[in-house]
């Protein structure tokens, strides 16, 4: 897969890759990856300048110790964005065992109990995609309090190259389709700051779930029928999850710019100090502490 090489349009604004690991919070932050052979989506924002108190109330907890919780990772999340991406995508079946039609050789024989069929297609997806609903959560999942990201996704829809080569019931349906993709969401993993790993954020990786996948073809005879069997083909396993693993690997690509915007927020919300680092994390795992009202969330004690 390629990357489509479109900007893409955040509500937030365009950005650059930074230079320096430590992101002051008024510059800009992009990243771009993608995996060998898979698309690449560039994800790209600019963080607000953000005013906040430095002096947060005790509530009975050490001056020295900063909340954070989901409402604090929400405001690094970008509402959607959108970019242009392109990537092929290849799929083959075949359920015939080596058997061929008597009538003729070259294609696949009628079984009356489990129809075979032949499937061979190499397919294009070329389109702008829309990523949104980022929400943000705290999950006592690996560290203590991962970041997780959901989002949803539109539609997708790919078109075979060529025809693809489709055999059943002694006939060569060989036709173009379109696949398309519904219902797509996913989430993105954040390991979060702790005292052994320092202040950023850490990306881990992209999970994509497809919904639904219909399919649509230019031929008349037998129309259901082939769509049907093509549906089949594509909704197995090892097919559904090719397709969701290309998708988390372009979808991943905005992991490591979401990474630092998170880093840049939770420093100037706790705010962190400069030459600061973290001392303990008391990870609260309830919403009963004062800081964590609204969510459960970490307590973070900081020293020079």
């Amino acid at each position: 897969m390629k990357a489509g090489g479109a900007t893409p349009t955040l509500t937030q604004a365009t950005v650059t890759t930074p230079t320096k690991p430590a992101l002051p919070a008024t510059k800009a932050v992009a990243a771009k990856t993608a995996a060998p052979g898979h698309a690449s989506v560039g994800i790209a924002a600019t963080l607000p300048t953000q005013q906040h108190s430095a002096t947060l109330p005790t509530h009975g907890v050490s001056a020295p110790a900063r909340a954070f919780d989901a409402t604090i990772a929400q405001k690094a999340l970008p509402s959607t964005f959108t970019s242009d991406v392109t990537f092929d995508q290849s799929f083959a079946a075949d359920t015939s065992a080596g058997k061929t039609c008597f009538v003729n050789k070259a294609e696949v024989p009628i079984n009356l109990d489990t129809p075979p069929v032949r499937f061979n297609a190499e397919f294009k997806l070329d389109q702008k995609i829309s990523i949104s609903g980022f929400t943000a959560s705290l999950e006592s999942v690996g560290d203590p309090f991962t970041t997780r990201a959901d989002f949803k996704v539109s539609d997708l829809s790919f078109t075979t190259v060529r025809k693809a080569d489709l055999s059943a019931e002694c006939l060569g349906l060989d036709r173009n389709f379109t696949i398309t993709l519904k219902n797509i969401s996913g989430h993105l993993t954040f390991g979060p700051p702790t005292a052994a790993k320092g202040l950023n954020f850490r990306y881990q990786d992209t999970v994509v779930s497809i919904g639904s996948i219909t399919i649509s073809n230019d031929g008349k005879l037998l129309k259901e029928f082939i769509n049907k069997t093509i549906s089949d083909v594509l909704a197995a396993p090892s097919n559904k999850l090719a397709l969701e693993a290309a998708l988390a690997s372009a979808f991943g690509a905005a992991g490591p710019g979401l990474a630092q915007l998170l880093t840049s927020v939770f420093k100037v919300q706790l705010p962190v100090a400069s030459g600061e680092k973290i001392k303990a994390v008391d990870y609260q795992k309830t919403a009963r502490n004062p800081r964590c009202a609204a969510s459960p969330c970490a307590l973070y004690s900081f020293k020079k």
